[in-house]
């Protein structure tokens, strides 16, 4: 069961920073559309937003390769193998 919610979780990761990736990508490719909320410094402020949150899913989806230390295997590469 642990093991199929860290695979749920590292997908639900593997979205957000693709989503990140496209929100960068739809504010340079329709730039005059309107839209309801503002990140200051445009286009500069959303590299740094969809930066830093691409980086902390990606950092947060490695720690989901990290053995737990309730769960006990020899080697890490056997847990990751799971």
């Amino acid at each position: 069961y642990m093991a199929l919610t860290e695979l749920t979780v590292i997908l639900a990761l593997l979205m957000y920073i693709i989503i990140f990736i496209a929100a960068i990508a739809l504010r340079y490719k329709f730039p005059t559309i309107y839209r309801p909320f503002k990140i200051p410094f445009a286009n500069h402020g959303m590299w740094i937003v969809a930066m830093v949150g691409a980086a902390t899913s990606f950092f947060a989806m490695l720690l989901g390769f990290i053995q737990p230390s309730q769960i006990n295997i020899e080697s890490s590469w056997g847990y990751q193998g799971i």
